[in-house]
């Protein structure tokens, strides 16, 4: 085909009205994953972006869990809303949060608890990121919990309402890391990521609330909570015994431990049938990606 048919075809308007929200969403979305650091470098200095940097991408690694699910979930949800099936809309919904709290509390249990002990990782000199480890590992879990939400307005008819969305949290987030990161440092940025993410979340939640007439809590997200404080208690009370060992050897029983309490703790509150369809589908994403 020669080069210049390719303008010569029709142009979906329609498709273009719906798609350029996405388009800079995602531009805005990589440009936020980014301004912490850029602030601090305009800020401060070298040795300080450099404290900060394995902290906020060991804490983003909770990421790779929903972009696993959302694969999945645009999709089907996209697909329910063209049917208006609203009830399998709403299923899904609830479904998909929980699972994603299911899969990314319990790393989120071990970053907080043992967050000195995921820094030295890097090196003695990054323990003083430690506590900005935190704070960004509660953002990223924040951001996980709302990223299906965000998805939903999109697969229902509302890319707007998230370019909306993503054009206030910025400019907050801007405003925060010019205000706290001259005073405060790393922590002033992970401060600043971590108010942004909340409102994003609020803004979200009310928004996939108001319009499309669907919310993610359900009496079954209580299961993933107490398996969490479970496993919270156990890794705190062995904390002591355990932290003196060497950085992997305490970061391994932590992993171990906290993962044999958490899902055992789920297996007795019982898995129904829903989160049986779901790990059947994580189940045939790992056979095909073995298989590739």
């Amino acid at each position: 085909m020669n080069f210049l048919e390719m303008f010569k075809g029709t142009v979906d308007s329609e498709l273009i009205k719906f798609s350029y929200p996405f388009m800079f969403v995602i531009i805005l979305g990589t440009l936020m994953h980014w301004m912490d650091i850029l602030m601090l470098g305009y800020f401060t200095d070298t040795s300080t972006v450099g404290l900060y940097h394995p902290a906020t991408r060991t804490a983003g690694s909770m990421r790779t869990i929903l972009v696993a699910f959302m694969g999945i979930f645009a999709p089907i949800m996209s697909e329910y809303h063209h049917q208006g099936e609203l009830k399998e809309m709403n299923r899904l919904y609830k479904l998909v949060v929980r699972w994603i709290i299911s899969l990314s509390l319990p790393l989120a249990i071990i970053m907080i608890l043992y967050s000195k002990k995921v820094m030295l990782l890097f090196g003695g000199q990054y323990l003083s990121s430690a506590n900005a480890l935190i704070v960004l590992t509660i953002s990223a879990f924040i951001q996980a919990f709302i990223a299906s939400s965000g998805h939903t307005l999109f697969m229902t008819g509302f890319p707007r309402v998230n370019l909306m969305n993503s054009t206030i949290v910025i400019f907050i987030n801007i405003i925060l890391n010019y205000l706290w990161i001259p005073q405060y440092k790393i922590m002033g940025a992970a401060y600043a990521t971590l108010v942004s993410m909340t409102i994003l979340a609020i803004m979200r939640l009310i928004e996939v609330k108001m319009i499309v007439k669907i919310q993610p809590f359900s009496i079954k997200m209580l299961k993933p909570i107490i398996a969490g404080i479970a496993m919270a208690v156990v890794l705190y009370g062995i904390k002591p015994i355990i932290f003196p060992l060497h950085t992997l050897l305490t970061l391994s029983a932590a992993v171990i431990a906290g993962g044999i309490i958490f899902y055992v703790m789920l297996w007795l509150m019982k898995f129904d049938r829903d989160d049986k369809e779901i790990w059947s589908g994580i189940s045939m994403i790992i056979k095909r990606n073995k298989d590739s």
